[in-house]
């Protein structure tokens, strides 16, 4: 960007990170980071499950409750 205006340079970036943006448009998060009932994080866990299993089950859940939200937001899910 020798001799040229900065501001140009600044322009530059905000249109990489827009493109950025555009192209991942349409990704959701598949799972929420919180405010999932614990009857429904913990539904099918019993107490004799090792840790790999009931993590399993746990992220599953969670998956599931979020996929819920999304169609009840009127999101179609496809995946």
């Amino acid at each position: 960007m020798e001799g040229e205006d900065p501001s140009k340079a600044i322009d530059d970036e905000i249109k990489r990170n827009q493109k950025d943006v555009v192209r991942s448009n349409g990704r959701l998060p598949k799972k929420t980071n919180g405010g999932i009932p614990d009857e429904i994080r913990f539904a099918g866990v019993r107490n004799n499950m090792d840790w790999d299993e009931r993590s399993k089950v746990v992220e599953e859940n969670i998956k599931q409750f979020t996929r819920s939200q999304y169609e009840r937001m009127g999101i179609q899910v496809v995946n």
